[in-house]
């Protein structure tokens, strides 16, 4: 080996070490301490400390309610990368203890102390809550004697597994949001779940807040017993109508195994038989008892429930005629912003002001919707002068006070001065905000030359000729004004609108279902065929997305004399697309035959529904 290349290496290797020193020397000493929340007299855990740094055990007082068996079982983790030419390592060692609880209640242990360079460092403070202990185990032999029938007693037991949906409140007002919890409680082995069935929420709007793909199962004490509790979904939930609403039952079905021992000693080698069996269970009904909002309500409200701010400003106070100003309105807060109408301001008359931009951005999560909407309003003044748009104002319901709160924002003051414009034009404006039109050169010279002149006597008024060149351009302005006057009337009906684009929206979004049924994306198949058939029923049957649920449509479609069995037929494939949003492993339908049967539903549906 050269020299050259030996010094080389040398001078490489004292660079990763310098630069692991540094990455060390940088990281801040820190330990986090571990065990479980619950546990029952007499039962065996673990207390673990991890420090990232080489330091001596730490140093803790256990309290008496804890009886300490062995430990500190020491191990230890380092790892190391290059990122983008930086080096970085880290390090670990968890101390391990395992401890007895001996005393029912509360207890806490204190922080734990490490030295780490002549610093001390402590960790959090651990609290276990410590139950009274179950009753003993029967002897091995009396078990083996009643393993025949434990799967039955199990699977009618609701104290081995049961499901609840909790709610934080079950009295608010009508557009207050509360937040519901589905949850699992077993003390049994889940292996799987067979079938899970959802309430429908009805008369909610409901948001999704958090669904889990893999329900992750925590100790819990429940009436003095510890379950392995596992969160299923949460949705915040919004009430739409007062008066006593109900939430519907919330059922799985879940398949449980278990060992069972045998006598035969070479199937005791290796483990024993497995028995799997299920076990179902359904939470009570919950009721929310929705008071209405007070009367009288301000003229100004909204709709908006929660806590609010408004503000506004505009781009420009100084401008000259024909150019745009913007006028943005700002709403923040926490409730139902996402159903707040847009506010009603009063605009000059020598405005002209288009339909305004409207942004929302609202974050939803346990604490409830967050966020902000904006309108945007463009304004072109046509004339030049001072004006005034005046202060304008929105009502609220104010959760906290239990009153109506008013916001107001404005006045703003506008300077339009003339702009710049050829004295022979004239700008002309049509109440159907047309592009502006230049009629200024309309105006023809006399006409020089050679003249076609007629003898006198002969006139080309009242012939044939003269009627039609005279009636046809009056005859089509009088059509253009027909077609124009019944595309406004098309335009005004919302509802026709809706209608029609329906079939349109709709094979739109399937045909990005059947583009992922190729990607071989079966969730996200599942996922896009719901909101087809929600957004067509939406628009076929002219509801409001706030009010859009099941009982609302189901109860349109029979209006509309639709047969029950095509209803049912719907109820069953949103059933089958929910389904397997949320136990993906419960369905057994392939993502393209529910494609298939989204398609030919649809079809269907637009021969129904008139």
């Amino acid at each position: 080996m050269s020299i050259n290349k030996l010094y080389k290496i040398t001078i490489s290797l004292t660079f990763l070490a310098v630069c692991c020193c540094t990455a060390t020397l940088q990281a801040q000493t820190e330990i986090q301490a571990s065990a479980p929340r619950v546990v029952q007299t007499g039962e065996r855990f673990q207390l673990t400390y991890t420090v990232n740094e080489r330091t001596d055990a730490p140093e803790f007082t256990l309290p008496d309610a804890f009886r300490l068996l062995s430990g500190p079982g020491v191990s230890r983790s380092q790892q190391m990368q290059l990122i983008n030419g930086k080096m970085s390592s880290s390090f670990s060692i968890t101390y391990t203890y395992v401890l007895e609880a001996v005393t029912e209640g509360t207890h806490t242990i204190e922080p734990a102390t490490v030295v780490f360079e002549g610093k001390k460092v402590q960790s959090r403070a651990v609290t276990i809550e410590v139950v009274k202990g179950a009753a003993q185990q029967q002897q091995p032999a009396q078990r083996q004697g009643q393993q025949s029938s434990r799967s039955e007693k199990l699977a009618s037991n609701e104290d081995d597994f049961f499901v609840r949906v909790h709610v934080d409140r079950k009295s608010v007002y009508q557009g207050e949001a509360i937040v519901a919890t589905l949850k699992l409680y077993t003390t049994l082995n889940l292996s799987g779940f067979e079938k899970v069935e959802f309430p429908k929420f009805t008369g909610f709007f409901k948001e999704d807040i958090e669904t889990v793909t893999q329900i992750q199962l925590q100790r819990e004490n429940i009436n003095g017993r510890i379950y392995q509790a596992g969160l299923v979904a949460k949705y915040q939930l919004m009430p739409q109508k007062s008066g006593t609403i109900e939430i519907d039952p919330f059922t799985i079905e879940a398949i449980v195994t278990e060992r069972v021992r045998t006598n035969d000693p070479f199937e005791s080698f290796f483990g024993g038989n497995v028995r799997r069996f299920k076990v179902a269970n359904s939470s009570p009904v919950v009721r929310v008892d929705v008071k209405p909002l007070p009367e009288p309500r301000p003229s100004d409200f909204t709709g908006g429930v929660g806590q609010m701010r408004l503000d506004a400003s505009v781009s420009r106070n100084e401008l000259k005629t024909n150019d745009a100003l913007n006028l943005k309105v700002k709403l923040t807060g926490t409730g139902n912003i996402k159903f707040v109408d847009n506010p009603q301001i009063t605009f000059p008359t020598d405005f002209e002001v288009y339909d305004p931009k409207k942004d929302v951005n609202v974050k939803t999560t346990s604490q409830g919707s967050t966020g902000v909407i904006l309108w945007d309003y463009v304004i072109i003044p046509r004339h030049a002068g001072t004006y005034t748009i005046p202060a304008f104002s929105c009502s609220y319901f104010d959760t906290s006070s239990k009153s109506y709160k008013k916001l107001s924002a404005g006045p703003f003051e506008i300077t339009v001065e003339q702009g710049a414009q050829d004295a022979s034009q004239s700008i002309v404006t049509g109440p159907a905000r047309r592009d502006v039109r230049d009629i200024g050169s309309d105006i023809r010279f006399i006409q020089t030359g050679d003249l076609d002149l007629k003898y006198k006597g002969s006139y080309f008024f009242a012939t044939p000729l003269f009627w039609t060149i005279y009636l046809l351009p009056l005859l089509l302005f009088v059509i253009f004004l027909i077609l124009k006057r019944k595309q406004a009337q098309d335009r005004s009906d919302i509802v026709k609108v809706r209608n029609k684009r329906a079939a349109k929206l709709s094979r739109n979004r399937l045909k990005s279902a059947k583009k992922l049924v190729r990607d071989n994306k079966d969730a996200q198949v599942y996922d896009e065929v719901l909101r087809a058939l929600w957004q067509y029923l939406g628009d076929k049957l002219a509801i409001d997305q706030s009010r859009l649920n099941r009982e609302r449509v189901f109860e349109e479609m029979r209006e509309r004399e639709v047969s029950e069995e095509l209803i049912s037929k719907v109820a069953e494939l949103a059933d089958l697309c929910e389904m397997a949003r949320y136990a993906p492993t419960a369905v057994k339908t392939k993502s393209a035959e529910v494609y298939s049967q989204a398609v030919d539903l649809l079809v269907q549906l637009e021969r129904a529904i008139k």
